[in-house]
């Protein structure tokens, strides 16, 4: 072939590349400011006012990526002041998107969003006093393990058998309920307490999810999304994450610990 035919076809491909959207390599950033304060915050990147965010509110900023400085005003008093590198690292073809919490006031996890009951949502703080009335979600796990009988050393082959199957049986019962333990829980992780911190789902943050998308009756249709949750369920999160031998009870309130999270996204 022609090397200027070849010189061509590359400098074609180039040239299509850049005109698809999304296939293009990312120059900016987006950070999403969150004030978790009851007072008006003022954001200042490189020195440049960005944005007036008011109490409970967020504000997504669109910025250039490199480093980049954040000071973060309450009033008079700086809040917050930090450099960080805003950057799309591996995933060259995608803006990477962080959460700047300046007082770390705030609370999230990553929450796997299978359906959503609107008549969940009245009852979610009663849900959580009563989830949380434990203190401790990785106590002991012997309190669940039958006493042990001493053996009088009559017992027949039949009798020894039998309890075989049933040790065997109640083996099987705990690893399904480990395996189950362990599933809920990829649905729902805790993050750091950092201020500063990059997620990898940005589509939905802080926005309402649409309520049919997530039925049961919806087929397997699942979305993972950041939800902004209390502190005691958050620390709830976080320390049930670190059971090894979950007791029944155990599941079943990370189960109701998934559905209060739930509950704090947001749905229209």
């Amino acid at each position: 072939m022609n090397p200027r035919h070849c010189l061509s076809i590359a400098a074609c491909c180039v040239a299509l590349l850049v005109m698809i959207p999304g296939c293009a390599k990312p120059t900016e950033g987006y950070v999403h400011v969150d004030n978790g304060s009851e007072q008006l915050i003022v954001v200042f990147v490189d020195d440049k006012q960005q944005a007036r965010i008011g109490p409970g509110r967020c504000r997504r900023l669109k910025l250039p990526l490199g480093q980049r400085h954040f000071i973060v005003k309450c009033g008079d008093e700086v809040i917050y002041e930090e450099t960080h590198t805003l950057d799309a690292g591996k995933n060259s073809f995608r803006s990477p998107t962080y959460v700047l919490n300046p007082d770390r006031s705030n609370r999230y996890c990553d929450v796997e969003v299978v359906y959503h009951d609107d008549a969940f949502g009245g009852q979610d703080l009663a849900d959580l006093i009563t989830m949380i009335s434990n203190p401790n979600p990785s106590g002991s796990t012997d309190q669940d393990a039958a006493p042990e009988e001493t053996s009088s050393g009559g017992e027949g082959e039949e009798e020894s058998k039998a309890d075989a199957e049933t040790e065997q049986q109640r083996r099987r019962k705990n690893r399904a309920l480990v395996r189950q333990y362990r599933r809920v829980s990829k649905q729902l992780v805790a993050k750091g307490d950092e201020a500063f911190f990059e997620i990898h789902h940005s589509g939905d943050l802080f926005k309402p999810l649409p309520t049919v998308v997530y039925s049961r009756q919806s087929g397997d249709q699942k979305r993972t999304t950041l939800a902004r949750i209390p502190k005691v369920l958050h620390d709830y999160i976080a320390e049930a994450a670190r059971v090894k031998q979950p007791t029944a009870e155990q599941l079943e309130r990370l189960k109701v610990a998934h559905e209060v999270a739930i509950s704090y996204v947001p749905f229209r």
